[in-house]
């Protein structure tokens, strides 16, 4: 359609006008409180809004050191364990350079992502059907569905509206063949890509669909539209493969993959499709399966107007196309194993081959969240639905039926009053410690109690309670005292933070610090008020006094402790790799003290197979290796994989020389070897401890010293 430039300046504003103030009423009081409170929890958001304060700091200096952001010290790049959101954050970094408060950024990226899907709705409609007043139902049920409410928490899953206003710039290329829509739609795929990187694989297939459908349908010269999806794929690709790179070089080395019973435990069941969530009062009521992220109701309304535009004839290929996309949505939603009301289906899905296939596919925790695409499916189809009924109506009556359907839609998808979480800002001895930490020199820091991740504590997932979320309070606390800390929260816990929590849990509080020292750690803080299940005031007062004859009196302020680690040095060499071959297990026979029938499973090569003791440590447990000649035994390496907890508590180290001598080759703590293998392979955690025989070795025996309540002693390769 040609419309005036004016007309199209005035369309454009009454429908951001529109847009804004709908978003207002539907989420307050947001607007009321942006600049000191977050919508729901203090969990994803506050990590969110910390995210997007460190990528305008970072734009800022042209990107430079983007992937190192301060938390799970001494990992680096550890922004690459989470969403990087440089696609909101560009929209939003100038809030952020003016007025310094991340908690106000935030909240425009969340307003404005209703907006924007509204927005790109009510463009990709308006451009199909011709129809206003379809194009801003449309615009509403993209925007406003039920199932919006219930993803509050995850901005990054909100702003989807530049999946629209792509699909609108490829139906233009091919309407007018310009390459300024090809241009457009590569820069709107950007957008989305960058916003999450889950719509950088979701985009993807209404992408395939439009093109194979509109490519057949109107038979483009095929050395232009070759010559156009070159110049898209060339944009796209310069932008992106940096962070591919990046994601993939990760993903590789520190194993940052999803189990197969994670994603699982995140898939869509049938019956999710007929759940909203409880904070939206029309459909709160409804029978479906409770899952995560599985609250997946589209809403009444939008379901009866895209049937309407199904049962149409003829349906046109625009309606066929948008109902393939979201029929494919719906079946990949469901995971690599499909279920009804919790009854699997099959065994095999097509999710499971795509995970199979495809690079990085596994990395995606959440298959449930392709039910945005069959939201864009239902609000297009839907807004096809209203043409039709409009073509049969009176203008009067047209605008009435638009607003008692703009009223019903909304409804459906009311959930106002938005819970709100304030963040506090610092006083007492939280300020004055986090101040003092600022003026110190640099180095990593670690804040005790280390709370479980947010899926291991489902009492406090939903608390609207800013101590539910300390890990994510103290990595938020960075952009004051601005030093990396080991604490973090994100959709990985490394191993490091596993052990180390634990070790807290157990009142290990020694073997913590010894491991922190090992692994470059400078700076200990004590919240005891803020733990209820580590008591920290009584296991670390002895370890604050030891260290502090080395290193200086701690600083008291409150009831917040801070206090410096003496740095560890070993008294064994490392190593040089290069010089090292390993003795194959053809040339050894190893005897143990306890289940001999396991033992071969150490020298398996298989890192999954493992020999354990079977029982918590209590000192007296060995492995025996005899060699088939003597050899010079430079070092020995004990991988634990994933039973991380599974460690030695203390190691004594005998060999038999070639003279019949018995020689003491170690004697002490693994922790130090076991942080620096935590942090050289997280994958296997090989804890490598360097000997130095003085003569050839005929026989070794490792023997486990320590005591532990709890864990066993286990070795996946010896």
């Amino acid at each position: 359609m040609r419309t005036p430039a004016r007309s199209l300046v005035a369309e454009a504003a009454a429908l951001v006008a529109g847009m804004t103030a709908v978003t207002i009423v539907m989420t307050y009081p947001v607007v009321r409180v942006a600049a000191t409170a977050l919508p729901s929890d203090p969990g994803d958001p506050l990590l969110n809004a910390w995210i997007l304060a460190w990528d305008a700091d970072r734009i800022a200096h042209g990107l430079r050191g983007l992937w190192d952001v301060p938390a799970f010290f001494p990992y680096p790049h550890t922004l690459l364990y989470t969403e990087h959101m440089l696609g909101i954050a560009i929209l939003v970094a100038p809030i952020e350079w003016m007025t310094h408060n991340p908690i106000l950024a935030y909240n425009v990226a969340f307003l404005l992502s209703f907006i924007d899907a509204g927005g790109g709705m009510y463009g990709l409609v308006r451009s199909l059907t011709g129809s206003r007043g379809a194009a801003w139902l449309a615009g509403l049920i993209y925007a406003f569905c039920p199932y919006r409410a219930s993803m509050v928490t995850h901005v990054q899953v909100l702003w989807c509206g530049w999946l629209a206003v792509m699909l609108w710039a490829l139906h233009r290329y091919f309407q007018t063949r310009s390459r300024a829509s090809i241009v457009m739609f590569a820069a709107a795929f950007l957008l989305q890509a960058l916003s999450n990187g889950y719509f950088l694989y979701y985009s993807l297939l209404p992408v395939i669909v439009i093109g194979v459908v509109e490519t057949r349908r109107t038979r483009p010269p095929t050395v232009p539209l070759i010559r156009d999806a070159a110049l898209a794929a060339a944009i796209v690709g310069a932008a992106l493969a940096p962070i591919a790179l990046a994601y993939a070089q990760a993903r590789h080395t520190q194993g940052l993959v999803r189990s197969y019973e994670e994603i699982t435990m995140y898939r869509a069941d049938v019956g999710s499709y007929l759940r909203a969530s409880v904070d939206v009062h029309l459909w709160r009521w409804l029978p479906g399966p409770g899952t995560l992220e599985g609250d997946l109701f589209p809403g009444l309304t939008a379901l009866v107007l895209a049937a309407s535009a199904l049962t149409r004839r003829p349906r046109g290929h625009a309606v066929a196309s948008y109902a393939v996309i979201g029929s494919i949505a719906f079946i990949l939603s469901l995971g690599p194993a499909p279920a009804v009301w919790g009854h699997q289906l099959f065994s095999h899905a097509p999710y499971e081959w795509l995970m199979r296939a495809v690079p990085g596919f596994d990395g995606m925790r959440v298959p449930a969240r392709l039910a945005v695409l069959v939201f864009l499916a239902i609000a297009v189809l839907a807004g096809f639905g209203a043409s039709a009924i409009f073509q049969r109506s009176t203008p009067i009556r047209r605008r009435w039926i638009v607003a008692a359907l703009s009223a019903v839609i909304l409804a459906e998808g009311f959930a106002a009053p938005v819970a709100t979480a304030a963040i506090p800002a610092m006083t007492g001895g939280d300020r004055g410690i986090y101040l003092w930490l600022r003026d110190e020199p640099a180095g990593g820091v670690v804040e005790f109690p280390i709370q479980r991740p947010l899926s291991h504590s489902p009492l406090v997932y939903r608390t609207r309670d800013v101590a539910g979320y300390l890990n994510t309070l103290y990595q938020y606390r960075t952009l004051v005292h601005h030093h990396p800390i080991v604490n973090g929260h994100s959709g990985y816990e490394p191993l490091l933070n596993v052990v180390l929590r634990r070790q807290i849990e157990a009142h290990e509080i020694g073997d913590a610090l010894l491991m922190l020292r090992s692994a470059g750690v400078r700076y200990v803080i004590v919240h005891p008020a803020a733990s209820s299940t580590q008591p920290l005031r009584a296991v670390t007062a002895d370890a604050i006094e030891a260290e502090a004859q080395h290193t200086g009196a701690p600083l008291h302020l409150d009831d917040v402790t801070a206090f410096r680690l003496a740095p560890w040095t070993s008294a064994i060499s490392d190593v040089e790799p290069s010089t090292l071959l390993p003795v194959p297990s053809s040339a050894l026979r190893a005897t143990a003290s306890v289940a001999m029938n396991r033992l071969p499973l150490a020298f398996d090569g298989i890192a999954g197979s493992r020999w354990l003791s079977g029982a918590p440590q209590k000192g007296q447990e060995w492995i025996a290796i005899e060699f088939d000649r003597p050899r010079r035994i430079a070092r020995i390496d004990l991988e634990l994989a994933a039973d991380i907890s599974d460690y030695p508590r203390h190691l004594l180290i005998d060999a038999r020389t070639s003279g019949g001598e018995v020689e003491q080759l170690y004697d002490g703590s693994v922790l130090p070897w076991l942080a620096r293998g935590l942090l050289r392979n997280p994958v296997t955690a090989p804890i490598e401890i360097p000997l130095s025989p003085q003569h050839p070795v005929e026989a070794l025996t490792i023997r486990q010293t320590g005591r532990s309540s709890t864990w066993g002693w286990s070795v996946h390769e010896l």
